[in-house]
């Protein structure tokens, strides 16, 4: 069963579930997150961007990703750098396949052209398409957009398949275990918020716990504790969003025991505090920043 919430929504132009930017996009923008999906194509060499504190040099071709949740910063670029993308996360969740998949998907940012020429360019087309259908007079504008982004994403996902399959010999990204393992970190998504034994995600697709906690921990790198203190944060993080709750409401609606524990694992994983983290809500800078894309898609 699906996890209902009340979670931030994109506020886009004709309320649509997608945005472009491209003539305005802003050629430095201060820390922040948001939880819906951004993508960058860079037009122009030397546009410098940090996700997460890391930061990351993109030139002509080059893409950057930015999923929900996630700070990141436009450092530097030359002016009409950057074809923006943004989208409602709800296009991957809303998706069982796609959903999947996310753990894998948000685990790559940046696509180097020179290193992944076919793949750049695919996606490179897949964007300036976007940005072709955005600003035309297409009565399905949000509709064609959404194609575009279910080809990225899905492009995106077998590459990361593939991926997992060379890197790791012993396990196949496409057999039935693997699978397993998919719908296991989903169901754990759904129920992180309350008490949840390992036994109980075991017994769910039908594994031991011993030969569970073994798959597990090859699949994703991580053991299952590991795996729902991160699905705990992450819900944490989008409640972060919601103004009306306060920090301590918020770590038990996540799962968490104690305000304690969260503080120390939020401070481990992030750096600061989760109210220091609050600060860098897109709420701070939404208006800042609407009216630039606002702007653009004046243009």
């Amino acid at each position: 069963m699906q996890r209902k919430e009340k979670k931030e929504t994109a506020s886009f132009k004709n309320n649509y579930d997608v945005n472009i930017s491209f003539e305005s996009s802003p050629c430095s923008f201060p820390a922040h997150w948001h939880v819906f999906t951004e993508f960058v194509l860079a037009t122009k060499d030397h546009c410098i961007y940090s996700i997460n504190g890391k930061h990351y040099e993109i030139n002509q071709g080059d893409l950057l990703f930015f999923w929900p949740t996630e700070v990141h910063e436009v450092i530097s670029t030359p002016p009409h750098a950057s074809l923006i993308l943004q989208f409602d996360s709800s296009l991957i969740s809303g998706s069982r396949d796609l959903n999947s998949y996310r753990y894998s998907l948000q685990n790559r940012h940046f696509i180097k052209a020179k290193e992944h020429k076919s793949l750049a360019l695919h996606l490179g087309e897949c964007m300036e398409k976007c940005n072709e259908i955005y600003f035309s007079n297409d009565p399905f504008i949000e509709t064609k957009i959404k194609i575009q982004i279910y080809n990225m994403l899905t492009t995106l996902g077998l590459e990361a398949i593939n991926t997992l399959a060379t890197n790791q010999d012993s396990t196949n990204a496409t057999s039935a275990s693997y699978i397993k393992i998919n719908n296991a970190c989903n169901y754990i998504s759904e129920h992180c918020e309350r008490d949840l034994p390992q036994e109980e995600v075991a017994d769910f697709i039908g594994f031991s716990r011993f030969h569970f906690a073994r798959l597990f921990k090859e699949y994703t790198s991580i053991t299952f504790v590991q795996f729902l203190t991160k699905q705990r944060l992450q819900r944490a993080i989008e409640l972060l969003g919601n103004r009306n709750l306060s920090i301590t409401n918020i770590a038990y609606q996540a799962g968490f025991q104690s305000i304690s524990n969260f503080n120390r694992v939020f401070k481990e994983v992030k750096g600061c505090s989760p109210k220091d983290y609050r600060k860098l809500y897109y709420y701070n800078l939404a208006e800042t920043k609407q009216q630039i894309l606002l702007e653009t898609s004046e243009q």
